[in-house]
């Protein structure tokens, strides 16, 4: 049997949902956080099956991942360990046995779910709505040329204290994400946001609803799983919330007479600055709560 080790980031909306954002392959947890790692079910899994052997393939920056499935391996299983490089996108192919799971941390040039979902946001995101599962993911539109587009961008607005929409390029750049405040107030929502999405290339870019829980600052769910089998099955493994380092409790300074605003860099990096300084009373908490059901 095969797996692949995959995490997948998710906001929390005004209602207390939690909305995919994006997935990735090649995932990493800092040691300091792995403690919310939980292996146990995935054990079982292999005990259902009848599976000793272990063979984990994975890169130097995923050891302390590694190193919770170590401590939590329980007597009779046997790990063995395939450590790749780390730009390596082409990783050891370790054959399948009846008694053998080949999980996978690193990244494959030759998987679907490394190279079509987790490198693209617009596919992940197409699946989903191809799928008539838009409502579990973050509402999007994009609309790229010679390809299925889909739109599930809802017609609203936030508050004074929060961006509208966030604009990121189909294809994984550097440039990272800009956010946008919407004015020209006196005028319909219909309007105000049909003229946003029309000064934004959508073949080239995503328009997303920036979504908040309400509260001063910003937050992202990051769930680990292990997707395997014929069937695609899941394995929930953990999760944990990222907190951003500064608030966002004042009001974004923007133009009403213009309809779209590009906020400036500086709130962009507010917003998009989350910190590792996560104290030991939260990951206790984190613990001791129930664990986040992911439907994918």
């Amino acid at each position: 049997m095969k797996g692949t080790f995959f995490s997948a980031d998710f906001i929390k909306n005004a209602d207390g949902d939690h909305k995919l954002l994006e997935i990735n392959t090649d995932t990493a947890c800092i040691r300091g956080l792995n403690g919310n790692l939980d292996f146990s079910d995935f054990y079982t899994l292999l005990s259902d099956n009848t599976i000793t052997d272990l063979q984990v393939v994975y890169k130097q920056f995923q050891t302390p991942i590694i190193e919770r499935l170590e401590a939590q391996k329980p007597a009779g299983v046997t790990i063995t360990k395939h450590l790749e490089q780390k730009n390596s996108i082409f990783p050891i192919a370790v054959e399948d046995a009846a008694d053998r799971f080949v999980l996978r941390l690193a990244y494959d040039g030759n998987a679907l779910l490394d190279v079509i979902y987790a490198k693209s946001d617009a596919n992940l995101h197409g699946l989903f709505f191809a799928a008539n599962s838009g409502s579990s993911i973050v509402p999007a539109s994009h609309d790229p040329a010679g390809a299925a587009q889909y739109n599930m961008l809802e017609y609203a607005v936030n508050g004074p204290n929060d961006p509208d929409f966030a604009v990121k390029a189909a294809v994984p750049t550097k440039s990272g994400i800009s956010f946008y405040k919407l004015g020209g107030s006196t005028g319909s929502m219909e309007d105000r946001v049909n003229e946003f999405t029309a000064s934004i290339d959508k073949s080239q870019y995503i328009i997303t609803n920036y979504l908040s829980d309400g509260t001063s600052t910003s937050k992202s769910t990051r769930s680990y799983q292990i997707v395997y089998g014929g069937d695609l099955d899941l394995c929930w493994v953990g999760d944990y919330e990222i907190v951003s380092l500064l608030t966002h409790d004042e009001a974004v300074q923007y133009n009403d007479d213009a309809v779209v605003n590009l906020l400036p860099r500086s709130i962009t990096m507010n917003l998009q600055l989350t910190t590792l300084q996560i104290t030991k009373e939260f990951i206790e908490k984190k613990k001791s709560e129930k664990k986040m059901e992911i439907t994918m």
